[in-house]
Parts: C-alpha cells; structure tokens; sequence
C-alpha cells in the first residue's frame, strides 16, 4: 500500500511538470555502480544522478561520489549550503580538481550538519540516516532571499544558520509541520525550476498549506494535485524526485538510462 501510494505521488509530480510545458523523462541510474551504496533506495532519485552550478555538471561518477547528489546542496544566488557529512571530499575536489573548483566560483560555501532525525521504535528512539542530504529540511527560494528549514532542524544548527542569514542578508522562515519521532513530509523539499530568472517557477507541496505559504511571500508557486507525504517513507519528496537539464545529452553523457514519461510506464519503484 505504501509503495502504491508513493508511486501515485510520483506521477502527480510528473504531471505538473508536464502541465507547466516541460518535457519528462524517467530516468534510472544503475545501483550496482561503486559509487552508490547497496540496497539504498534513494539510488534511483534523479537529484541524486548529477548536481548543476553555475552552469557547470557535477556526476555522481567515481570521482565525485556523493558530491554529485543534489541533496548535498542548498544554493543561492551567491552562497551555497553544503552538508558538512561531506566535507572532507569537497574540501579534496574543491583543492585538486579545477573544473568543480570553477562551478563555486563567486560564492559563499558554508558547511552545514545533516539533521539528525530519530524515530520511535516502541520504547526506543532509531537514529535514521539520510544519506547526509541537506535539502530534506532545508529549502531556498530565490529572488526572495528566503531559507525554509524544518523546525527541528532549525533547534540543532540555530546558531549557525542565522549566522550566514545575517552575513548575506538572508530571512530564515521556520517550518512547523514536522511531527518529532515520526516520519516527515519534508516540505522544504521543493524544486526550484531556472531558479533566479523571471520565469522561475516553484513546484511544492500542498500539505498543510505549504504552498500557500510560499505564495505569501509572493512566490510563483505550483503544486502537485496531492499533497506529496508517502515518499517521505523512502526519505524524499519533489525535489528527490527531479532534476533538470538543457536536454537530453546530459543523460547520455552520464550514462543515465531514461525514456520518456507516460503514467502507463512509470516505474512501481520509488
């Protein structure tokens, strides 16, 4: 019932897209490469496939490993968030490697720490691990120079994240809707289509009203038809679930298999 569930909200996802004009593809990355961790399930998230800065593709290959997940990442129009879980490899391809040197040209980069999310296992409390991501309870909308973070998040780096908000002149919006101990929506897990420029569009989640919210702040906002909870089981939401290219030559590039998305051929797996 749970994969059923989540496998709906995935293809409501695809139809927004598919209603805002774009081109969808399904896309799958092989999960018996080295570099992607066995029996992980967030192996076939597209976010996770490759991260673009500044116009500049990073892979998730044998080189970049995890940098090239885009849940490492939070980016602004001059700074970047990126999971302090990673640091030590960033800080390594940062120094040796010229061309993902040049992709963080002209920003800010701050290492910030995952959250770290327990949940209640009859009288117990089970640490989870979420792969390091940062972009489950943090989200960043541009233009408007707002960082979103999940409440409980926001109580174990509170210090630090209002520090970089005061040093680029940035407003931290607080996120209430996450239950303690129990699986999150991850609502600040929204996606940011040509982030910046004037046709940039914000598909987000309509539970609880989020993406309402997000038009408050005068926000060009869309929202999926349902509101996106059962992917949180496989710890993502939208953002997970897309990522955005020039065209198709970046998949082939990459070696990402995809065809193009229909509901009748998507795929039962999360």
């Amino acid at each position: 019932m749970l994969q059923r569930a989540a496998t709906r909200e995935r293809k409501e996802i695809a139809r927004k897209y598919q209603d805002l004009g774009f081109r969808v593809y399904e896309c799958h990355h092989d999960p018996s490469l080295p570099f992607t961790r066995a029996n992980d399930p967030t192996n076939d998230w597209p976010n996770n496939h490759y991260f673009e800065i500044n116009g500049i593709v990073i892979p998730c290959d044998r080189t970049f490993r995890e940098l090239g997940h885009g849940g490492n990442y939070v980016c602004g129009e001059d700074f970047v968030l990126v999971s302090k879980e990673f640091e030590g490899l960033f800080t390594k391809r940062h120094r040796d490697h010229p061309g993902f040197r040049k992709a963080f040209e002209g920003r800010a980069v701050y290492f910030i720490d995952p959250y770290v999310m327990k949940l209640k296992k009859g009288s117990r409390l089970k640490t989870i691990d979420l792969g390091g991501h940062i972009d489950l309870t943090i989200g960043y909308v541009p233009r408007q120079r707002i960082l979103t973070i999940a409440d409980l998040h926001y109580a174990q780096i509170h210090a630090h994240i209002e520090g970089i908000a005061r040093r680029d002149s940035l407003r931290v919006e607080k996120t209430t809707n996450d239950p303690p101990f129990s699986y999150h929506p991850f609502v600040n897990n929204y996606f940011v289509i040509n982030p910046g420029l004037r046709d940039q569009v914000i598909v987000a989640n309509r539970y609880e009203g989020f993406d309402r919210k997000l038009r408050e702040w005068r926000a060009n906002v869309r929202a999926p038809r349902i509101p996106i909870t059962r992917l949180a089981i496989y710890l993502g939401s939208i953002k997970c679930t897309s990522n955005q290219a020039a065209s198709t030559e970046v998949f082939d590039r990459l070696g990402i298999s995809y065809r193009p998305w229909t509901s009748a051929a998507a795929s039962a797996e999360p």
